[in-house]
């Protein structure tokens, strides 16, 4: 026997069950039927088949007796990719379980941490260890990418290093803009949670453009951030500088939820009167207060994020995919 003959019987029972001779699930001929039908002794055949059983195409039975089968390889996982998220609202839930299922479809398992930001590098690095062989980093804004991955919703511009994928929210703000002043609202203010890194945050910069476009007076002091400040001091310094608000822009619907629901508190017929917009279209947040926001599609996003690390993978090129979104509930804006 020589190592040309096993190679050259393996590769030939391969190609039989790639090419459906030998359908999953189904028993294998013996191996007494097989090496007489190949012209080789039971040995060669017997490694041949082994060979076969360790790459995955081929499984033996519950006993001696019961035969070797073709297993069904649609089931086999791959590897295991890995999933950096900051968790806790209802759209990093949803990116997840795209990340997920996208995974699970292409035979993947994943691992999933939340790290505070100042331990997302070492957790990036211990799945690394582990044997994850790609990284999504999602919700960590302002935080680069070291490992072979893709960056999810990153405010960052397209790195030509490292693969990013982000929902086209500059768009959507711009169409959320413009909607408002069609219903003849100049009193817009925007609602972020933090200022930085506001020359490059997408939202931010789709407002700053409309209101440029429209000649909004005092634009950038327009912008609020949260900074950790309770929604009711928010709301006061809102109305301090500008009194005759008649529309309200959160950054994400849970942001604008609450500012609703602290406005309500202060002053409820002034919060009847405030058209309020927002960011993700988030299901438990629209069934109760429905309001004009943007659908950035973060379940369609995770999906995507999966298959382009895949591509990644398969050729070497790095892409930056922009995700289409909606523009949602335009009818709640009120006429002004």
């Amino acid at each position: 026997m020589t190592m040309g003959k096993l190679e050259e019987i393996a590769e030939l029972l391969k190609k039989r069950i790639d090419g459906g001779v030998y359908p999953p699930n189904v028993r294998l001929p013996s191996e007494y039927e097989l090496a007489d039908e190949l012209g080789v002794n039971r040995i060669t055949l017997n490694k041949a088949v082994n060979r076969l059983i360790a790459d995955g195409y081929l499984r033996r039975g519950s006993s001696s007796r019961d035969g070797t089968y073709v297993r069904d390889r649609s089931e086999l996982v791959k590897g295991t990719l890995g999933l950096l998220i900051r968790c806790g609202n209802l759209y990093a839930d949803q990116l997840m379980h795209g990340v997920i299922d996208g995974a699970l479809r292409n035979n993947y398992l994943l691992s999933v941490m939340a790290p505070e930001l100042e331990e997302v590098r070492i957790a990036e690095r211990k799945m690394l260890a582990n044997g994850i062989e790609g990284v999504f980093l999602a919700s960590y804004a302002n935080f680069p990418l070291s490992a072979p991955g893709v960056l999810i919703d990153s405010f960052f511009d397209a790195d030509p290093e490292r693969n990013t994928i982000i929902s086209d929210v500059h768009s959507g703000g711009l169409q959320m803009a413009e909607a408002l002043l069609e219903k003849g609202h100049r009193e817009i203010v925007v609602v972020m949670y933090s200022s930085f890194p506001f020359a490059r945050n997408p939202r931010c910069a789709a407002f700053l453009e409309a209101f440029r476009r429209a000649e909004i007076p005092d634009m950038e002091e327009r912008f609020f951030y949260s900074n950790n400040r309770s929604r009711e001091q928010l709301l006061k310094m809102i109305f301090s500088a500008f009194p005759d608000t008649t529309a309200i822009v959160g950054e994400n619907d849970t942001m604008t939820f609450e500012l609703w629901q602290a406005l309500r508190r202060l002053d409820p017929v002034r919060a009847d009167r405030i058209t309020f917009a927002g960011f993700g279209n988030l299901p438990g947040v629209q069934s109760v207060f429905p309001f004009v926001t943007v659908d950035q599609h973060p379940y369609e996003l995770g999906c995507r994020a999966v298959q382009l690390y895949l591509n990644w993978r398969d050729d070497g090129r790095n892409r930056h995919e922009l995700v289409p979104v909606s523009v949602m509930n335009a009818d709640r804006i009120r006429e002004v």
